[in-house]
């Protein structure tokens, strides 16, 4: 049986991933993100940390920054 993880190379955009974050009924739609600096599946948890005011770098000093675009100011 094939799944997800065994697309292989040969699927079109299997490079690609995809998030959707809904943290609130309240939140900003905001849609596809096109024109824009290119994230990574290393900042994932970096941000999922600082919409919870952890700071994920403390103990992993190197993983991926937060994706500062989601916080005001786009700070990370």
């Amino acid at each position: 049986m094939r799944t997800v993880a065994d697309h292989g190379k040969k699927i079109e955009g299997a490079k690609y991933i995809w998030l959707g974050v809904g943290l609130s009924p309240d939140s900003e739609h905001r849609g596809e993100w096109k024109n824009t600096e290119r994230i990574y599946q290393n900042q994932i948890a970096a941000t999922m940390c600082r919409f919870l005011d952890i700071d994920y770098s403390e103990n992993n000093p190197n993983a991926g920054k937060a994706i500062g675009r989601l916080f005001a100011g786009g700070r990370q």
